[in-house]
């Protein structure tokens, strides 16, 4: 898994399939599969998602579901294992649905600040990807503007995107 911080967004990927979180706008993103944190039904079309669903972008499946406050939470499930992403809490009735696919998340995704402490115990999550300063006991800090992370490696480490 690759992630990097750039002008025009957040650019996560996974086996060459390219996804841009939470863009600030949609010009010229035609390389990328626009992921969307907060439900926007007017723009779920083509290869930007901004509802709940499922969806297959090349070989990530992404599960996605709507909390509350109409945020959404993205669950991606890739050969190297899953990662969520995510900007706020993830409702127990999500919680549910997430734990029927998969008991262990390997990563949790999120860029904006939340408490994400329940996820991190209910998924024994080993490594955070996010844009804010974080200091936790027990994990490793790594700060940079990208980063290849192998997710069936990567223990206790957060990976801060400057």
């Amino acid at each position: 898994m690759n992630i990097k911080k750039e002008n025009i967004g957040t650019i996560l990927e996974f086996n060459s399939t390219s996804f841009l979180l939470d863009p600030k706008d949609l010009k010229a993103k035609e390389n990328y599969t626009i992921i969307f944190s907060k439900l926007i039904k007017e723009k779920n079309f083509d290869k930007i998602f901004a509802s709940p669903g499922e969806y297959n972008v090349g070989k990530v499946f992404i599960y996605s579901f709507l909390n509350e406050k109409d945020n959404l939470t993205y669950l991606f499930e890739t050969e190297e294992g899953f990662l969520l992403f995510s900007n706020s809490l993830v409702s127990e009735e999500n919680v549910k649905k997430i734990k029927e696919i998969t008991q262990k998340i390997e990563a949790l995704c999120f860029l904006e600040k939340f408490n994400f402490d329940e996820i991190l115990k209910k998924f024994n999550i080993d490594v955070l990807v996010t844009s804010l300063n974080l200091n936790l006991p027990n994990f490793s800090k790594n700060k940079g503007k990208s980063f290849k992370i192998n997710l069936k490696r990567s223990e206790k480490q957060i990976y801060i995107l400057d």
